[in-house]
């Protein structure tokens, strides 16, 4: 599918990779609109609606040595005072290795 502006919502986030292996998507509430804080994020799950893309140089910057992709399904949401988290964890298989 190709990607759509118009449909498709993005927002900037940190991303990080913690001790355990878990990557962090991390989205700051100063700099979350409103409506996709309530639309996207309001809850205390997160829908992933189709795997994506994670390039091997961002990837590598993580401390990947290969290109990954993320696993559509549903994930925790864990908040802070100042920013909301979406944390998937190697374990669950959410993160995959690429495949050709």
């Amino acid at each position: 599918m190709k990607w759509d502006r118009k449909t498709c919502t993005h927002v900037q986030a940190s991303i990080s990779l913690r001790e355990d292996g878990c990557l962090i998507f991390q989205f700051r509430k100063n700099d979350l609109p409103a409506e996709i804080d309530h639309c996207h994020l309001s809850q205390s799950i997160f829908t992933v609606e189709e795997r994506f893309y994670i390039p091997l140089h961002l990837a590598r910057r993580l401390g990947f040595s290969h290109s990954i992709w993320i696993s559509a399904g549903l994930y925790t949401i864990l908040e802070t005072a100042d920013a909301k988290a979406l944390v998937l964890m190697p374990e669950s298989g959410s993160l995959r290795r690429e495949t050709k």
